[in-house]
């Protein structure tokens, strides 16, 4: 149990966004270990225990949460516990079959031990890397995709640029190939596996490091981002529309003054539908008209295509006041936005508080403004690199996440949502500004370099240059084909042995 804790809790210090990047390193390690010397049920204790311990431990927030949003803390400590069942049985399941594939990898060959031990260190990570891309293809309703182990570096652009190629699924598999090295030097005596593995690790990272120092990301256009460090609760008060307004005003004067070509608004900035005639819109197109700025703002739009039910929009707005973009959230968050039917229930259920029900959107994620197409996505979608791949498809310049972390008391599940983003910059290969209702808003550039990064809980209005950028990474051109090789490579593994099995009886 104690090799499962410290993992467990090692995994969840490393992707608390905190910067601990280091533990992702060897954190899999202790867990390791036993996994290659005990027999695939322990294993998979070893991993149920594992998962359990990281799942409390990172998501510790979310009862404090759904009792914020008006619900029952017992109801939030349901959804902690199911979470915790799934995730842990899911590396159950995934060190039950690296037991099982390394009983038939590490044993004497032809090539001797070296060999045998090269084979297993490279087996670890591909066998990482197709579970955590089947476990993001089937559970894409479950908001926590940031449990991929290469989000873990985050802050560090130089290991990011292999996500360019393979996506972040590229930068697990370096993370788990250096801790299967380090766990079979421990169990086996032998250096030479982990040497490769260290040795591959740093070649790979030093070829990113010197392509973040060569190429350059200035840019010409400049943005401002709205942090209006707003109560969600407030929102839905009607009688403190006013107050908002004249926050708003003032974070778009000083938008104005600084000359910004596109003011960027957070989800949900104003909590009511809004018309090309409102008011509030024509005056902060009056505080920044000196610089023909366009405005990308955040709010709810009643849906044409279902009525009495609305979309979580960005609307974009021209220096004339048009709105001649809409984007509807194609993604809403499954139990907060939309209603889930729980068992024993007579109606749905939906966490947030706002009695308007919510569908997803249907249009592309890009708007075009003045000077520059803009690619989309609200809240949880900077969880799935497809909606930034069909934004660089259609002819994004810059990438815009806009959200609304207000529900949360504390700010780790700030840095979690936030620690995502420098990946999507990296596998589009776009300047991404985050614009977050309290934090942390950023303006990153196309190598993940935050430029610019405002502090947390605060009202404030974060001003920054970014570049234009055309053309396609290559990931953004081929998608996950690295990790779907990884997944054929995996299923070779585990059919490998009862395939030799058949063959030798059929002789």
């Amino acid at each position: 149990m104690l090799p499962a804790v410290a993992t467990g809790v090692a995994l969840a210090l490393s992707l608390s966004g905190h910067d601990l990047f280091w533990l992702a390193w060897v954190a899999w390690v202790p867990l390791l270990v036993p996994v290659m010397r005990v027999a695939p049920r322990l294993a998979a204790l070893a991993g149920g225990i594992a998962g359990a311990v990281q799942v409390t431990a990172m998501l510790y927030w979310l009862p404090g949460t759904v009792a914020r949003m008006g619900k029952s803390m017992l109801l939030g400590l349901g959804l902690l516990f199911i979470l915790a069942c799934v995730w842990s049985l899911s590396l159950a399941l995934f060190t039950w079959l690296a037991c099982h594939v390394r009983r038939g990898v590490l044993r004497d060959g032809p090539g001797g031990r070296v060999l045998a031990g090269l084979a297993f260190v490279l087996m670890m990570p591909v066998l990482w890397v197709a579970f955590e891309y089947l476990f993001t293809s089937t559970m894409t309703a479950l908001p926590w995709l940031f449990f991929l182990l290469g989000y873990s570096q985050w802050n560090h652009p130089g290991v990011l640029q292999l996500a360019s190629v393979t996506g972040v699924f590229g930068v697990s598999f370096l993370i788990m190939l250096v801790n299967s090295g380090l766990a079979h030097a421990v169990t086996q005596r032998r250096w030479v596996p982990a040497c490769v593995a260290i040795g591959l690790t740093a070649l790979v990272c030093g070829v990113g490091w010197q392509r973040v120092q060569t190429l350059s990301s200035e840019g010409a256009l400049k943005v401002a981002v709205l942090q209006g460090n707003v109560d969600p609760r407030q929102k839905l008060d009607p009688a403190s529309g006013d107050a908002l307004a004249h926050l708003y005003l003032d974070l778009s004067r000083t938008a104005g003054s600084a000359g910004a070509d596109l003011v960027i608004w957070t989800e949900s900035a104003i909590p009511w539908p809004i018309r090309d005639d409102d008011d509030l819109i024509r005056a902060a197109l009056d505080t920044t008209g000196s610089s023909g700025a366009c405005h990308l703002i955040g709010a709810p739009v009643e849906s044409t295509a279902q009525p009495g039910t609305y979309q979580n929009a960005a609307l974009m707005v021209q220096p004339d006041g048009r709105i001649t973009g809409l984007y509807g959230k194609r993604r809403p968050l499954k139990l907060a936005e939309t209603g889930v039917r729980l068992p024993g229930a007579s109606r749905e259920t939906k966490l947030h508080p706002s009695q308007a029900d919510y569908v997803a959107g249907l249009r592309p994620n890009v708007l075009r403004g003045a000077r520059l197409a803009v690619g989309i996505t609200i809240c949880n979608e900077n969880f799935y690199p497809d909606l930034v791949r069909t934004a660089v498809r259609e002819g994004a310049e810059l990438l815009v996440n806009m959200t609304n972390d207000g529900w949360f008391r504390w700010n780790t599940p700030l840095r979690q949502h936030f620690m995502l983003n420098p990946l999507r910059a990296v596998e589009s290969g776009l300047p991404t500004v985050v614009a977050n209702n309290v934090g942390m808003s950023a303006i990153i550039d196309p190598f993940g370099r935050q430029q610019h990064r405002s502090a947390m809980r605060e009202a404030t209005c974060l001003v920054g240059h970014v570049s234009r950028r055309s053309g396609r990474t290559l990931y953004a051109s081929i998608g996950n084909l690295f990790a779907q090789l990884c997944l054929v490579g995996s299923i070779a593994m585990v059919l490998a042995k009862p395939a030799r099995m058949v063959w030798r009886r059929s002789k």
